[in-house]
């Protein structure tokens, strides 16, 4: 009995060290605003559009606040208006950022304008949108209201093509994952699955290195691999029963398309 009542204090520590109420309400964005960049992609069945993610330089004491926004769009612009941050009545008692996720849309191959409204001053970029990336241009380091603005830490995003799908194959016990591997790229190629490269860059889900590397994860035996494909996943499906418990094999694309063994 004694045991159940100290985990039923501890739980309440817990609980109560974690959360805290709060007096909800906004206040300003008292400094800059960093920017980056998320594909159009498929993610657990629903679909995400290219989209803009905030977060504040400033640290507050709550994980769980969240920047306040408005967007409108007329032709190619998009106006984005950072208004305030928004203080929630439960407090997740870690330290972060104030964050908001900005759904700008699938967009069309051209040029768009992003005009940024933050403390009564505009910082305006320009997002480039091709077949292979989404670049942003623009002048990030005009200080602006004693250096309140919106800076994109990463001016480049590549694109994953529709039909190339990434993995890696591990071996838990480390002893036979190159000849796993010889094996699934076999299986895969007499499917129709042609082993393929990407350009050096940050596609989101995963970098590729100036060198070429790949960071997939995984552990240190283990090996990262790209396939063009384009024919029915499902046919693929089979190839992944083949692997004992010892090993784990994946492979996915960005439309949310998973095979696992």
């Amino acid at each position: 009995m004694q045991r159940y009542y100290l985990f039923i204090l501890v739980l309440m520590f817990v609980t109560s060290s974690s959360c805290r109420k709060n007096k909800a309400g906004t206040e300003k964005i008292k400094d800059k605003v960093m920017a980056s960049m998320s594909p159009a992609s498929q993610n657990y069945g629903s679909k995400q559009p290219f989209s803009i993610f905030c977060s504040t330089e400033e640290r507050y004491q709550c994980s769980n606040y969240a920047i306040n926004y408005n967007i409108s769009k007329s032709g190619n612009t998009f106006d984005i208006e950072l208004k305030n941050v928004t203080i929630q009545d439960i407090c997740a008692t870690a330290f972060g950022s104030a964050t908001c996720t900005i759904p700008i849309g699938d967009l069309e191959e051209g040029n768009y304008n992003l005009s940024f409204l933050l403390n009564g001053r505009k910082n305006n970029y320009e997002l480039i949108v091709t077949d292979k990336s989404y670049i942003i241009n623009g002048n990030s380091n005009v200080v602006v209201e004693g250096g309140k603005y919106v800076e994109f830490t990463e001016r480049k995003l590549m694109r994953v093509p529709e039909d190339v799908y990434w993995g890696n194959i591990w071996d838990h016990t480390g002893d036979d994952v190159w000849s796993m591997y010889q094996w699934l790229d076999s299986a895969l190629s007499s499917k129709g699955a042609a082993s393929t490269k990407l350009e050096a860059g940050n596609y989101w889900f995963f970098n590729i290195t100036d060198s070429g590397v790949p960071t997939l994860g995984g552990a240190a035996n283990s090996i990262s691999y790209f396939y063009k494909y384009v024919g029915d996943i499902n046919e693929l499906r089979p190839i992944f029963t083949h692997f004992p418990d010892s090993i784990t094999v994946r492979m996915q694309n960005a439309n949310d398309k998973f095979l696992i063994n």
